[in-house]
């Protein structure tokens, strides 16, 4: 289980996870808010950078990002304590991402920039404060094979 938070107010919170690529896919995860969460933000891109890169929403893929009240895309509150199935659907040449949790499509978030394909998952503490709480990850699964 990965641990996601913020222990230094000045100091960046993140983690990378690298999958094959592709211009269309889906990546699952698992993920529940502490009490007390502060924000984060969860990336799909193209391309390595450091995790602490703070300017990793300029240029991601595709950006679904939770504010400190658990509001995720399209207005859904994500309760704290509560675990929540996240599937991120991509497709390049649509340009879209489609934000599924529990098995209900709740946004489609449109492609920040040009970009073929994904293949790295970013997930960073977007709090301008400590995060003490933060979010746990329970596992993460992507799958690609719609490229082929």
């Amino acid at each position: 289980m990965l641990s996601l938070r913020k222990p230094e107010a000045d100091w960046p919170s993140a983690a990378v996870w690298n999958f094959p690529y592709g211009n269309r896919g889906r990546l699952r995860l698992r993920l529940l808010l502490r009490p007390g969460f502060k924000s984060a933000n969860i990336g799909l891109t193209d391309h390595f950078s450091v995790p602490f890169d703070e300017e990793d929403r300029f240029h991601n893929l595709f950006n679904v990002s939770i504010d400190q009240g658990g509001i995720l895309a399209n207005g859904l509150k994500l309760e704290t304590g509560r675990w929540y199935e996240l599937d991120l659907q991509w497709d390049t040449s649509k340009r879209e991402c489609r934000v599924i949790v529990d098995g209900r499509k709740v946004a489609v978030v449109p492609q920040n920039r040009d970009g073929k394909g994904a293949s790295y998952l970013r997930l960073r503490s977007t709090a301008p404060v400590k995060d003490e709480s933060g979010m746990l990850i329970e596992y993460v699964e992507a799958d690609v094979s719609a490229s082929w």
